[in-house]
């Protein structure tokens, strides 16, 4: 049996289980409520100890971390296409930035030379 239950996340269902069997036994709960504490915690505590929950299994879902020894090709290959497709886009945004600082330098221009034209006709008048 694999394990699908981290370490971290051991500890804590281990202190919750505790948790719900110290509640259930000195609180004052009906029979269906304290039987419902008592099991949930034996759950917490045995799934925090084997570190495998059958819940997690059949959803897919593991807490527990990879090392660099368990990454597989497929995630190498994912990893290498957005690193690529990151690449692509920061180029992207590149090229956009000198097109559009090329556009408000030749506004600019037109500006200065607008200005200038202006100032010569007020002159002329004068």
């Amino acid at each position: 049996m694999y394990s699908n239950v981290g370490r971290i996340e051991s500890v804590i269902r281990v202190l919750f289980g505790t948790l719900l069997i110290v509640y259930a036994v000195n609180g004052v709960f009906s029979f269906f409520v304290f039987i419902t504490l008592i099991l949930f915690g034996i759950a917490f505590i045995l799934t925090g100890i084997v570190r495998f929950c059958a819940l997690y299994s059949l959803f897919g879902i593991s807490t527990k971390g990879r090392g660099i020894n368990r990454i597989s090709k497929k995630d190498i290959e994912i990893a290498v296409k957005e690193a690529e497709i990151f690449e692509d886009i920061k180029r992207e945004n590149e090229k956009t930035k000198k097109v559009i600082s090329k556009k408000i330098n030749k506004s600019k221009v037109k500006k200065k030379k607008s200005n200038q034209e202006g100032k010569k006709k007020k002159v002329k008048k004068k």
